[in-house]
């Protein structure tokens, strides 16, 4: 599946800019900057892919190191809407966190995880939403603090990013999103015609569960926008360099 996503788009690449050498002084200068814009978009949805690719195939290896720390979920999800910005833009859709750091313990985003790992999950799901919306559609991102018992009163926070997009009518698809090899996947394509292969949400289910979090995602319905939502429970930070080096 993946080796097929990431075929398709760098062919079309090859030979389109092949096919520009050969013949671009029958372009003007605005039919040039819109190939460019077009070749800019298909070269960052490859790259995206290709780096989902090498997370996953570090993940299956154990390449990846899980090291958690105490973080501020605000800040890292800032960080990646601002990332996002370009793209939400190109299709003229809001990006809106209402993740936001305050002294209240009950609505503090201050949580112990992996950084990196939280980032890659964010940034796909994000990037998923505005995928499946479409050009002048909604993305927010919102969390809250649950207090669990079989955490002893500890809080997990539960994350939700939503979207007004295309939303989901079949079950089956909702209950099969995380899963690469299960037929029922929702199409790879977005409302922009953008490929991908499913590859984010699998990554993002692994590195949740490395958090002993969950994930899953709840539709009202086609046209009906989606959301997924995540856990990430209290756990203890990981020891210092300088404990872990110690004999």
């Amino acid at each position: 599946i993946v080796a097929h996503d990431l075929r398709n788009p760098i062919s079309a690449f090859v030979s389109f800019s092949e096919y520009l050498v050969e013949n671009h002084n029958d372009f003007d200068e605005q039919e040039m900057t819109e190939i460019a814009t077009e070749l800019y978009k298909d070269s960052r949805n490859t790259l995206l892919l290709l780096e989902n690719l090498l997370e996953w195939s570090k993940s299956q290896t154990d390449e990846i190191s899980f090291t958690p720390k105490q973080m501020k979920l605000s800040q890292v999800c800032k960080e990646v809407v601002e990332q996002s910005a370009i793209n939400a833009k190109n299709k003229n859709i809001s990006i809106q966190c209402n993740l936001c750091e305050t002294e209240d313990e009950a609505t503090s985003t201050s949580c112990v995880a992996d950084k990196n790992m939280i980032r890659t999950v964010l940034r796909n799901l994000i990037g998923n939403a505005v995928k499946f919306t479409h050009p002048g559609g909604e993305v927010s991102i919102d969390c809250e603090r649950v207090v669990q018992e079989k955490y002893k009163g500890k809080e997990t926070l539960i994350v939700t990013v939503a979207d007004n997009g295309v939303g989901i009518e079949d079950q089956k698809q909702l209950d099969s999103l995380f899963d690469l090899v299960k037929k029922h996947r929702r199409s790879s394509r977005g409302t922009a015609n953008e490929a991908g292969s499913g590859l984010g949400l699998v990554i993002c289910k692994d590195f949740i569960e490395r958090h002993g979090g969950k994930i899953w995602a709840e539709s009202d319905g086609e046209g009906k926008g989606t959301k997924i939502r995540f856990t990430i429970p209290p756990m203890e930070e990981s020891p210092k360099m300088e404990e872990e080096c110690a004999p």
